[in-house]
């Protein structure tokens, strides 16, 4: 089973229903001292004007996280079109100091 790690890019960005990305972050911070394994979701995105091959990242509550990278999605959205199951597993947060945004770190495998 093919497995990466990477990171999620537009994680600074507000959603289109107004909540902060970086506060969604923040409480998955807390998930994620009470249990190791928070799985996330992948979302195909081929209506995205920036990129047909958009995939984005959600938490359990169907709440964007940000987005693979395009690069990561170049690979992924033609496995994911085809029916293959990926899996997302969130790998770590990072940016707990006060000067910096949240981070996060993902586990991609299928």
């Amino acid at each position: 089973m093919p497995q990466f790690f990477t990171k999620i890019v537009g994680v600074t960005f507000a959603n289109p229903d107004g909540s902060d990305r970086q506060e969604l972050i923040e409480d998955l911070d807390d998930q994620l001292q009470q249990n190791p394994f928070v799985d996330l979701r992948l979302k195909r995105e081929p209506e995205n004007s920036y990129d047909p091959n958009a995939i984005q990242v959600l938490d359990g509550q169907g709440r964007q996280l940000g987005y693979l990278s395009r690069s990561v999605c170049t690979t992924l959205a033609p496995l994911i079109d085809n029916g293959t199951k990926i899996q997302c597993y969130l790998e770590q947060i990072t940016g707990h100091s006060l000067d910096q945004n949240f981070g996060i770190n993902v586990q991609i495998s299928y």
